[in-house]
């Protein structure tokens, strides 16, 4: 059982923009340094964002999800088996957090809603991803509660 949130999404209905098999993809040794880098620096800042004590402003949460998004765009096909795993643990993260301050009914609960359902169609991609890795959703949800634990 996942940890994180779907809804009434039926992953099968997504048409995603070129789903590689996972065969195709990098191994650890021939990885994007580039790309490796920048996946390590998304983690390292919502590891940072959850470690705080206060609540980041819409703005800057709003910088994080679009770098994100620019990421997963460019990048989500070159992702190995971890960094898909790590990705889904940013992507869950921005979607609970974005429920949640949408549930405010401020100026931006729009907004809110929208980065929810743009981040719960990145997860369904990656989830995807996950199972071409040959992971199975028991799998998943064991390797994302080990990620959990860890930050």
């Amino acid at each position: 059982m996942f940890l994180f949130i779907i809804g009434d999404l039926d992953i099968k209905s997504i048409v995603f923009p070129v789903l590689l098999p996972a065969a195709f993809c990098y191994n650890e040794s021939e990885k994007n340094e580039g790309v490796y880098k920048l996946m390590q620096e998304l983690f390292d800042q919502l590891k940072e964002y959850l470690n705080m004590d206060t609540e980041i402003s819409f703005e800057e949460f709003d910088a994080y999800y679009k770098k994100v998004l620019d990421f997963l765009n460019d990048k989500w096909t070159t992702l190995n088996e971890e960094d898909s795993m790590n990705m889904l643990f940013i992507l869950d993260n921005l979607k609970s957090n974005s429920d949640d301050r949408a549930k405010r009914r401020g100026k931006e609960t729009k907004k809110y809603q929208k980065i929810s359902k743009r981040t719960e169609i990145w997860a369904a991609a990656i989830i995807n991803r996950l199972r071409e890795f040959g992971l199975n959703d028991e799998e998943i949800s064991k390797r994302y509660e080990a990620i959990y634990e860890a930050v």
